[in-house]
């Protein structure tokens, strides 16, 4: 907390005349003078030239330091708690192992300065040109140096625990073996800085500028990287468990075989990012645009991309058991023959998916919008597609016992040879469906659309289904369709002759009008004949 300078010069000047000896050294040109060791606690050094000065061990407790010039003095080892500061000048000083704790270092002018091994804990550095500074091994728990810059400054084997670091420049510091818990660096630029196999467990880096930086083997787990820019950063090795990497764009970035469990890519840009064999169990991928993502070999156990984009996406042998599609907006995808237990693709889009020998037992596609789907051969035990439009979808020899089509759309679908047994139709259009060969006994058809059904005398039907009256009500459709089509085929003759007849007729009634209207103008009746034929 910064002391005012009159206050701090009053109590100076009070202790003065209790002690009887002057401490106000104001001014005054002590350059390369020898004061090792020496007792200055709460002295007036305000504008005093100390260049090349030997303080090394001094006390400099409480003392006015403002707009002192200190380059190039020998502080090792001092004390300075609670100095005021102000404009002071430590260009090249030498303040390693200095205690300047809880200090307020505002305005500071620290080119090359080395405070390697000082004791920094909860000062303030925030502004403070730290370009190049040696601060290595320095102990700047809790400190404040936002908006600092700390371009080129050696921060290895630094203590940084709770330190804020929020907009500072770091591009190219070293930060090798300094010890980062908690510490934020919310907005801070990280450009070229290598944090490789470093442990970043829980710090905040959302909407750093990480571009180039290398995190290679770096643990993130819990981290913040919301926002962050991740441009040619390295990824490599890194654990990202837990990370947050909200509105992140990951565009490009190779993350193959990383552990990624419950990681949170919500709004996310990931086109063409690369999450091969990666553990993404849990993960969240809410409204996060995924487009020529490749996740072959990854774990996507119980994982959310709920109204994502997924845009020729790829998931060979990718685990996806409880996997959450719904709301999402899936094009172009081979699902082929994978294990998606459960999964949920609940008032989702699938605009040319292949699911196609899938094992999607008790999946959920309740109000899907799926038409033409193609899912011949696939396990469907139990899954849910009430309210779902799967018009003219492909659901030959699949396993689609149990399952639940209440309400669906199903006109001009294919059951060829599907096992439906104990399915349930209530409510379902299926005209223009084909049976053929399927197995619909036990179905639930109550109140089902059943028009033009396509089937064969393999067809399995329902205990309570009249195949005999259903066949009797089809040729009595088919009947009334068929004179429906001669009625309209009569009519498409007729009609142009009708008009023909009409035309003339209307051409008749106008040519006696204007007969008798020449006739009572005072024309005989052959001459008004020749006017209106002439017309």
């Amino acid at each position: 907390m910064r002391v005012s300078h009159s206050i701090m010069l009053v109590t100076l000047l009070v202790t003065t005349l209790l002690t009887g000896c002057s401490k106000d050294w104001s001014g005054r040109d002590l350059s390369g003078k020898d004061y090792s060791g020496r007792d200055l606690t709460g002295h007036i050094l305000v504008g005093t030239t100390l260049a090349g000065a030997n303080l090394s061990g001094a006390n400099l407790d409480f003392s006015l330091l403002e707009e002192a010039n200190l380059s190039g003095a020998n502080l090792r080892g001092a004390s300075l708690l609670r100095t005021s500061t102000s404009g002071m000048n430590l260009a090249g000083a030498d303040l390693a192992g200095a205690n300047l704790e809880e200090t307020d270092l505002r305005g500071i002018l620290a080119r090359d300065a080395s405070f390697e091994g000082a004791n920094l804990r909860g000062a303030d550095l925030s502004g403070v040109d730290l370009s190049g500074v040696n601060l290595r091994n320095a102990d700047l728990a809790g400190a404040n140096l936002r908006s600092s810059m700390l371009t080129g400054a050696d921060l290895a084997g630094a203590n940084l625990t709770g330190a804020r670091l929020g907009q500072a420049n770091l591009d190219e510091a070293i930060l090798t073996g300094a010890t980062l818990d908690d510490t934020v660096f919310a907005g801070a630029i990280l450009t070229r800085v290598d944090l490789s196999e470093m442990d970043l467990s829980g710090v905040d880096l959302s909407g750093a500028d990480l571009t180039s930086a290398d995190l290679s083997a770096a643990t993130l787990d819990s981290a913040d990287l919301t926002g962050a820019t991740l441009s040619r950063a390295n990824l490599a090795g890194a654990s990202l468990v837990g990370t947050r990497l909200r509105n992140t764009d990951l565009s490009g970035q190779r993350l193959r075989s990383l552990p990624m469990a419950r990681a949170d890519f919500r709004g996310a840009t990931l086109t063409r990012t690369q999450f091969n064999d990666a553990d993404l169990s849990g993960a969240i991928f809410r409204q996060a645009t995924l487009e020529r993502t490749t996740f072959n070999g990854a774990n996507l156990t119980g994982a959310s991309l709920h109204r994502a984009t997924v845009d020729r996406a790829q998931f060979a042998d990718a685990t996806l058991n409880e996997i959450d599609f719904s709301g999402a907006t899936l094009s172009l995808l081979d699902l082929r023959n994978l294990d998606m237990a459960r999964a949920n693709f609940s008032d989702a889009t699938l605009t040319g998916v292949s699911l196609a020998g899938a094992m999607l037992e008790h999946a959920q596609f309740r109000s899907v919008a799926m038409p033409n789907a193609f899912l011949a051969g696939t396990r469907l035990h139990q899954a849910d597609f009430a309210n779902a439009n799967l018009a003219g979808a492909t659901l030959s020899e699949a396993d689609l016992s149990s399952a639940i089509f209440r309400s669906a759309n199903l006109e001009g679908a294919s059951f060829r040879e599907a096992q439906v047994a104990g399915a349930d139709f209530h409510s379902a259009n299926l005209t223009r469906a084909n049976l053929s060969d399927a197995d619909f006994s036990s179905t639930n058809v109550h109140f089902a659309t059943l028009v033009a059904l396509e089937f064969t005398d393999e067809t399995r039907w329902p205990d309570a289904f009249d195949r005999r009256a259903y066949e009797h009500a089809e040729l009595r459709r088919e009947v009334r369709e068929a004179n429906d089509a001669i009625e309209r085929e009569v009519r498409a003759i007729l009609e142009p002759i009708v008009d023909i007849i009409e035309d003339e007729q209307d051409r008749t009634r106008e040519y006696e009008s204007c007969v008798r209207s020449r006739v009572l103008e005072g024309l005989s009746t052959e001459r008004a004949h020749v006017v209106c034929l002439r017309r």
